[in-house]
């Protein structure tokens, strides 16, 4: 695919999913959830074809099943019981994904996709920074997608990972991480009282992260011998090509925010230093 068509296709794509997203975080609660929980079971079923190759079976009836049962019990605050529903899901899809190689790693991807799907959820859950929190995740992966994009198509230079994502270079990365600073710097300026530094730290290692990510992805479908994680986007592959960094964004201010604000105020632990 040719440059510009490939830019057409990502300014489509984030076009059509953008009002929904926006909504749904706006909204919070369960329409919060239902997003997630819609795209966490159209993700198992591309993982399962990439490494399984098969988009519904058993096993991702089950993985799914599990996932969105333990995201809704993340919301309503039963914590053990996520972890109850979570062991239970990852078992019971080995037992029926297949005894062997492929089926525990496709178990390991549903815990990856849980940890995922329960930190979104507990950051937007915040009552006092659950808004901000979730926008300033999702601007900050959309600002280090577009810097690397950018950046990374104008400079060239040095691959970054050559052998997982030949057209990844370190101009790329690190333009995607100063893109995510600036608009750490904007987002706090406008709708936090937190210090600059802190925030622009943070923004630096949740966009390093986000890249890592986006990589980690690219050598899993390689493993495996597949180009793009699905056909769901015409030209452009799945739904997990477009949000693999977000997943890991997630991950990490969720992990962050409950190590300085707990369950109950994991969004505050994010943004508030």
């Amino acid at each position: 695919m040719s440059g510009m068509a490939d830019l057409r296709v990502r300014v489509l794509s984030v076009a059509i999913a953008m009002p929904f997203i926006a909504g749904a975080i706006w909204a919070g609660g369960w329409p919060f959830v239902a997003m997630s929980a819609i795209a966490i079971i159209v993700v198992i079923a591309e993982l399962s074809a990439i490494s399984r190759d098969r988009h519904f079976d058993a096993g991702v009836l089950i993985g799914a099943i599990g996932l969105v049962a333990a995201m809704a019990a993340i919301h309503l605050a039963q914590y053990g019981l996520a972890v109850i529903l979570l062991l239970a899901t990852v078992i019971a899809a080995q037992l029926f994904a297949w005894s062997n190689d492929r089926a525990r790693l496709f178990a390991v991807t549903l815990v990856y996709l849980a940890l995922a799907g329960f930190s979104a959820i507990l950051l937007r859950d915040d009552p006092n920074y659950g808004l901000r929190a979730a926008a300033w995740v999702l601007l900050i992966v959309m600002a280090t997608d577009t810097g690397a994009y950018f950046i990374g198509r104008a400079v060239g230079g040095p691959r970054l990972a050559p052998a997982i994502s030949p057209a990844k270079t370190w101009s790329g990365a690190i333009g995607g991480v100063i893109a995510a600073v600036a608009m750490s710097a904007l987002f706090t300026g406008f709708f936090l009282d937190s210090p600059m530094a802190p925030m622009i730290g943070l923004a630096v290692i949740v966009s390093v992260i986000a890249q890592c990510g986006d990589l980690a992805e690219s050598r899993f479908k390689r493993r495996f011998g597949v180009k793009d994680a699905s056909g769901l986007i015409p030209g452009h592959g799945g739904l997990l090509d477009r949000i693999d960094s977000l997943f890991a964004a997630c991950i990490i201010a969720g992990l962050i925010g409950i190590a300085r604000g707990g369950l109950s105020s994991t969004g505050q632990g994010l943004l508030l230093w």
